[in-house]
């Protein structure tokens, strides 16, 4: 399983749907406060998706503190081109917005 942090509905409901395909679990979450009342559902060892813009706030910034709860496999997506986000040093890398880019070349790295 994976978890997704994203505000917008559409692209949760995308990530659910194709991860299905693959034989994948989607938690998906509308917020950073969101997956946090709920993490205790979710291994620390999980990949999370993070996008980049939650609202008026930066996932590139938000996703420290996933960093601080013990998370180390933080991927940030965006719809932009990579180099105009910032890239924290506990991010594991900058990923688009589509499900099948974002995270089937990474299925190796979710591996511990």
């Amino acid at each position: 399983s994976i978890v997704l942090i994203d505000d917008d509905p559409l692209v949760r409901f995308n990530w659910m749907r194709q991860a299905q395909k693959f034989g994948i679990t989607v938690n998906a979450f509308s917020s950073l406060d969101q997956f946090i009342e709920n993490r205790k559902s979710c291994s620390q060892k999980v990949p999370i998706f993070i996008d980049s813009n939650l609202g008026e706030e930066k996932g590139e910034i938000l996703s420290e503190k996933l960093a601080s709860l013990g998370y180390r496999k933080i991927f940030l997506t965006t719809g932009l081109p990579k180099k105009s986000v910032l890239t924290m040093e506990w991010i594991t890398e900058v990923v688009g917005k589509g499900f099948e880019a974002a995270v089937l070349p990474n299925m190796p790295s979710f591996k511990d």
